[in-house]
């Protein structure tokens, strides 16, 4: 799994998003089969941190447990 993670509401600028894409694209492709890809996401945090702010899981709300669940394979 790939992870961006951005604070105090950041977006991804658009060059980044587009390297992102493909940098997913190439290893999606290329991935040994015996290997499990998680894909590319993006973590936002309003703010700093869950006590300060919502948090987004690729633009989605996301509670930090919900998080440590997707984050813990």
């Amino acid at each position: 799994m790939l992870l961006e993670v951005k604070t105090k509401g950041k977006m991804l600028p658009t060059w980044q998003f587009n390297l992102f894409k493909n940098i997913n694209s190439w290893i999606k492709k290329g991935i040994d089969q015996d290997w499990q890809y998680l894909g590319f996401h993006v973590i936002t945090f309003q703010n700093t941190n869950f006590v300060d702010g919502k948090v987004f899981f690729d633009g989605k709300t996301i509670t930090e447990q919900e998080l440590i669940k997707k984050l813990s394979f």
